[in-house]
C-alpha cells in the first residue's frame, strides 16, 4: 500500500511570493522522484497564505528517501523563515478497496 503525507503550512503574507516561487521548483523536482506517485499543493479558500500538501509515495521508504535528499533539506531550510507556526502533518497508509 502506498504512503501518504498530508500537511498544512501557513506562510507570512509578506513572504508568500518568495515561498511560491521556491515551492514551484520543489514540486516539479519531487514529482520526478522514482518513488513519488503524487505531489500536489492546494491553497486554502479562506486564507491565501495556507498551503495544503498532498504527497503520495510507493511506500514509506520512498518518503524517507525523499526527506533525506540534500535538495529537499536545502528547500526546507530556504523556506523555513517564511513559515508561521501552527502547521501540521499526518502520515497515512492509503486504504484501498
Amino acid at each position: 500500500m502506498s504512503y501518504v503525507v498530508i500537511a498544512l503550512t501557513k506562510v507570512q503574507p509578506e513572504s508568500r511570493d518568495d515561498f511560491v516561487e521556491k515551492l514551484k521548483k520543489h514540486i516539479e523536482l519531487s514529482r520526478l522522484e522514482k518513488g513519488c506517485l503524487q505531489f500536489d499543493v492546494s491553497i486554502s479558500n479562506e486564507d491565501q497564505n495556507e498551503f495544503v500538501f498532498f504527497e503520495q509515495y510507493v511506500d514509506e521508504a520512498a518518503f524517507l528517501e525523499h526527506k533525506s535528499l540534500e535538495r529537499v533539506k536545502n528547500h526546507i531550510a530556504s523556506v523555513s523563515p517564511f513559515v508561521e507556526g501552527g502547521g501540521w502533518a499526518k502520515k497515512l497508509t492509503k486504504f484501498s478497496v
